[in-house]
């Protein structure tokens, strides 16, 4: 990757695009002032079932009728209707943000009335992007003029029945990226994306910096690289994750996942005390609550105690000394105590050096 002739794009500098509050993090119609990162997020596209589901529609939406994409911020919506724009713009009219007016004195709310008076002038197929709490306010606030659009929001709101007359609705709420059936927990978009993120291949852009970084560049953003790049691992972290699902009610976005990979990776400490430490994340927020390091035990107890006051333990010792293999360096101090309960969670399904951290699982 490379942001202009002669410069190459640093592993820290390319995960930057995977953050939240980076300009990278929402499309839009406008191309990126560098390819380079578009090639990122093409790369990391997982196609959603809401998408696939968004596709069948669009190629069958007929004159006079609209397609609403509904949600919240984050999840998705500006990714899948600018694509779509791209492709069909010549026989379907795309609203892409309804959050936004077209001019400075208008609101959201005029800014939709010209968009369905525009559609029912020109009789063409309209896409819209919108966020369920701008729907609900156009069903209340909308011009009368467009009180038949305005009934089939109405309706769908209180049914969520996706065809209403001309208007059909997909909702993200309806499309989890978890798969919560009765004795199954799945998200496929979750592992597809974490796995794209540490394929060993070529192909892989992220990779590609990682194998640069090594050796020469920044040591703790590379062992996190490794770390998630173990199976294990990520099983643990999606368990967590789960778990912010079902006992947080936490809704999952796409967003919120790249911006929490994100803080995994290039945060400011290891993967293991990123993925417990305070944080701006939705999902980080959530996951603190589970942090290991809040679970008394007499066995880990007597851990923490040990190391703080030096005792000698041949069996960690010799853990210690495998953890170099990761360039995880305990006798610096960069790890805690803490840090080191926190390790032993994330590598509590993998066999390492001589298990010493499975004592505590």
């Amino acid at each position: 990757m490379t942001l202009y002739k002669g410069y190459q794009v640093k592993l820290r500098e390319g995960l930057s695009a995977l953050s939240k509050s980076s300009p990278y993090a929402v499309t839009t119609n406008l191309r990126a002032d560098f390819p380079e990162f578009d090639a990122l997020k093409k790369y990391l596209f997982v196609e959603t079932d809401i998408e696939r589901v968004f596709r069948k529609r669009i190629q069958s939406l007929e004159p006079n009728q609209i397609l609403f994409l509904c949600g919240s911020s984050g999840d998705g919506k500006s990714e899948i209707m600018t694509r779509y724009n791209r492709q069909y713009s010549e026989c379907i009219d795309f609203h892409l943000d309804a959050t936004h007016s077209f001019h400075p004195k208008m609101t959201a709310i005029d800014t939709l009335d010209k968009v369905f008076s525009k559609h029912k002038e020109n009789g063409r197929p309209l896409a819209v992007g919108i966020n369920i709490g701008m729907l609900g306010n156009y069903a209340e606030e909308g011009s009368d003029q467009h009180d038949d659009i305005r009934q089939t929001i109405k309706k769908f709101l209180n049914t969520k029945k996706a065809d209403q007359n001309n208007c059909f609705y997909l909702d993200f709420e309806l499309f989890p990226k978890f798969d919560l059936s009765a004795d199954v927990h799945t998200s496929d978009f979750l592992k597809q994306l974490l796995t794209k993120v540490t394929a060993s291949t070529d192909d892989n852009p992220i990779f590609r910096m990682y194998k640069k970084e090594q050796g020469i560049g920044d040591t703790i953003l590379c062992t996190n690289y490794q770390l998630l790049s173990i199976t294990q691992v990520q099983d643990v972290i999606f368990d967590l994750l789960l778990k912010a699902r079902l006992e947080k009610d936490q809704f999952i976005t796409a967003r919120s996942l790249l911006d929490f990979i994100h803080i995994l990776l290039a945060g400011p400490g290891y993967i293991f005390d990123n993925l417990f430490s305070d944080s701006d994340n939705e999902l980080g927020m959530k996951i603190t609550d589970f942090d290991p390091c809040a679970i008394r035990s007499k066995n880990l107890d007597m851990f923490i105690l040990q190391r703080q006051l030096g005792l000698p333990s041949e069996e960690f010792e010799q853990f210690s000394r495998d953890l170099l293999d990761y360039k995880i360096n305990y006798a610096r101090k960069k790890v805690t105590e803490y840090s080191l309960v926190r390790l032993f969670y994330l590598l509590k399904d993998l066999d390492f050096s001589n298990n010493f951290h499975r004592k505590f699982k």
